[in-house]
């Protein structure tokens, strides 16, 4: 529970850092290169822990998680983000994968969602919902909305179910009497969403007119840098070594519905670094989404 928690507020930092990192060198550019960095450190961890086996069950189901995941829950999000906006798309994604999870749970795993942990999870996402929908969220054209949802559902699936498939991995752990550090677990997860969104990057530049302007091509100065590696150590190294370690004390469903709360705790950074003042509905969802955390942590 706490795990997932720091997890939640981790990843909101990382979010602030990541839009600082965007718009300086180009949202997927960004996305990359921090995920390198954080492979980077990830590999240094894990040798300087013992190293890890890398044909063990449990590792290549951790490799398919991050592919899912990092990979196919990325590139979607980057697909939905225009075509929706940054609120609805985070709506759809994050409303979608704590249902993908528990889905997945139960197919791979058998275990089902607790009665009160599921009315937990449905306060939780409800009050992020009436948080996300405060303001405006349908910028584009209704013709582009279509594609923007599927890909916005893609990326829940790719949350939920790379959720699933690091429990799972858990599973075989347990089979094979071995216990991977949560840190080990999130670099075999990151190297294979890493090279997905290298591939996914170079081909964009690949399809691009070289006569076109691209935001993706900006050269990296000092300070895009420091954003990058900022964004690498908040989100994809602790941040996920945080949400890795928390699937093992609780399912999918609730894991996933806490960190949900992420735009919510980036409401009062955003206050206070951008001076963005959220509305009284934002406001009534966020007391909703913590009374469903409550909940949840006095039910567990």
């Amino acid at each position: 529970m706490l795990f997932a928690l720091a997890a939640a507020f981790l990843f909101a930092c990382s979010g602030v850092c990541a839009q600082r990192s965007s718009s300086l060198v180009g949202p997927v550019k960004a996305n990359f290169l921090r995920l390198v960095f954080a492979s980077l450190v990830l590999m240094l961890l894990a040798l300087g822990t013992g190293g890890v086996d890398l044909n063990s069950s449990a590792a290549f189901r951790l490799y398919l998680s991050g592919l899912v995941g990092f990979g196919l829950g990325d590139m979607a999000l980057f697909f939905a983000f225009p075509r929706l906006g940054a609120r609805l798309t985070l709506l759809i994604n994050l409303c979608t994968a704590p249902l993908f999870g528990s889905l997945g749970d139960y197919l791979l795993l058998g275990t089902r969602l607790q009665p009160v942990h599921g009315l937990a999870c449905v306060m939780i996402l409800l009050g992020v919902t009436q948080a996300l929908m405060a303001r405006s969220t349908l910028p584009a054209p209704r013709l582009r909305r279509l594609p923007g949802i599927v890909a916005a559902v893609v990326a829940g699936f790719g949350q939920g179910f790379g959720a699933t498939l690091s429990r799972h991995a858990h599973a075989a752990e347990t089979a094979a009497g071995m216990n991977l550090p949560s840190h080990v677990e999130t670099f075999l997860r990151v190297v294979p969403g890493t090279m997905a969104v290298g591939a996914f990057w170079m081909g964009l530049r690949w399809l691009r007119s070289p006569a076109l302007p691209s935001p993706q091509d900006r050269a990296l100065s000092p300070r895009a840098v420091t954003w990058i590696i900022a964004n690498a150590t908040v989100g994809a190294i602790l941040g996920v070594t945080c949400f890795q370690h928390a699937l093992r004390e609780a399912t999918s469903a609730v894991v996933l519905s806490i960190t949900a709360t992420t735009p919510i705790l980036v409401m009062p950074m955003t206050f206070f670094s951008e001076q963005d003042k959220p509305s009284a509905r934002s406001l009534f969802g966020a007391a909703i989404a913590v009374a469903g955390v409550v909940l949840l942590k006095l039910t567990t």
